[in-house]
Parts: structure tokens; sequence; C-alpha cells
């Protein structure tokens, strides 16, 4: 089994690449992912805010750079494992631009919901992503006024 910790030794031809790591840890992953790829897949991040579109797409190309929210609550266990916290799990994915590769998108939402993990694509993929740091900004906001 495969842990959360562990890669291949080398990289495969990937279609999509589901990008998911904190803001501070982008400018690793990318390096990281541009080192270890042959030639560079779609990327999918699911990171919160939108500052990131704009840093992938300098370094993988603006067609190749989707958009996506996760509503994940999770943690890496001490063994590397990923553990879910509670039921929600939603990801929402769209295309940024028009010359984007829409059926590899398709067809990676239908995978994650023929494994009963809830996914759904989206028109206009920058809004929803604007929703979510709004509800998070709004969150925060109440959070530290109720303490």
């Amino acid at each position: 089994m495969l842990n959360a910790k562990q890669l291949p030794k080398s990289a495969e031809i990937y279609d999509l690449v589901l990008l998911c790591c904190k803001a501070y840890q982008l400018e690793n992953a990318i390096r990281d992912l541009k080192n270890f790829l042959k030639t560079p897949p779609y990327i999918l991040p699911v990171l919160n805010g939108l500052s990131h579109i704009g840093e992938l797409q300098t370094h993988f190309g603006k067609d190749k750079v989707f958009g996506g929210t996760a509503h994940i609550a999770s943690t890496v266990s001490e063994e590397g494992y990923i553990k879910q916290l509670n039921p929600i799990q939603v990801l929402t994915a769209g295309c940024i631009s028009d010359n984007q590769g829409k059926d590899v998108l398709n067809e990676f939402i239908d995978a994650c919901n023929t494994a009963n993990f809830k996914a759904m694509m989206v028109e206009d993929i920058i809004q929803s992503m604007w929703d979510k740091w709004s509800f998070f900004g709004n969150a925060r906001w109440i959070h530290r006024t109720l303490s």
C-alpha cells in the first residue's frame, strides 16, 4: 500500500496531478514536480486562496493549470496515512481558460465519484474559489471576535 510519504522512483507520464499542499509549501512542491515529471501534466491545485494559480501557470503553462477547491477536514498520521476527520468530502474543479483539457478533468471527476468521493465540475471555478476564500475569511473573523 502506498502512503502519503512515498513516491515512485521515477515519473511516468501523467495526465493530471492533484496538488494538495499548504501555500508555504508551494515553492518546494513546484521545484519537486518540475524535477520529477518528464512532461508537464495538467495540474489541479486545491490550495486555499487564488495567488497560487499565477505561479503554477508561470511554471507549467497557462493552459495546464485548472482551478479547484476542496471541502475536506483531514490530517496525516504519524505513519504517513491521510486520516479524514469528518464525513464532509467535496471537490470542486473547473477550467480557467477555454483551451484546457476538459476531457481530462471530466475523467478525473468521474473517477472521484465512482470512488464515492463527491466531486463536481463548475463553469466558473474562479468564483467558487473566491466563495471559499470569502467563507474562510468571515469564519476566521467570527472566531476571533467571539474568542
